[in-house]
C-alpha cells in the first residue's frame, strides 16, 4: 500500500517537498521561497496539500537517477511526494509557468 500523508505532513504543490505545516510556516519552502509561505499559515494551506501518495527520499539529489527521473535533482535533500492531489491558485500557476517552473500539483478531479 502506498505511503499517504498523515495529516501533519504536507507536500509543497510546486516542488512536492514534504514537511510539517508548522515547518512550512516557520521557514517557508526552501525550494520555493517565491511562494511566500514563511509566517503565513493561510498561504501554507494554499500552497501545500495533505493528500499525497508515495514518497521518495534523496540525500544527494544531484547524483541520483531517481531524483532526476522524479524531477527533484535541483532541489534540497529530503522527502518528496510522488503523487499529490491539489493545485496552486491560478495567479501562482501563471507566475510559475512564466518563470519556466514545472508545476507538480494535480487538479482535484484527477
Amino acid at each position: 500500500m502506498p505511503a499517504r500523508g498523515t495529516g501533519k505532513q504536507r507536500a509543497c504543490l510546486s516542488c512536492s517537498l514534504i514537511l510539517t505545516a508548522s515547518d512550512f510556516k516557520k521557514s517557508g519552502c526552501p525550494n520555493c521561497p517565491f511562494l511566500a509561505m514563511k509566517s503565513d499559515g493561510e498561504r501554507v494551506l494554499q500552497c501545500t496539500t495533505g493528500t499525497f501518495e508515495g514518497v521518495v527520499a534523496s540525500v544527494k539529489p544531484q547524483e541520483s537517477w531517481v531524483a532526476k527521473f522524479s524531477r527533484i535533482e535541483n532541489f534540497i535533500p529530503g522527502a518528496y511526494a510522488l503523487r499529490m492531489t491539489g493545485q496552486l491558485d491560478q495567479e501562482t500557476q501563471e507566475a510559475l509557468e512564466e518563470a519556466g517552473r514545472y508545476i507538480r500539483g494535480r487538479p482535484e478531479d484527477d
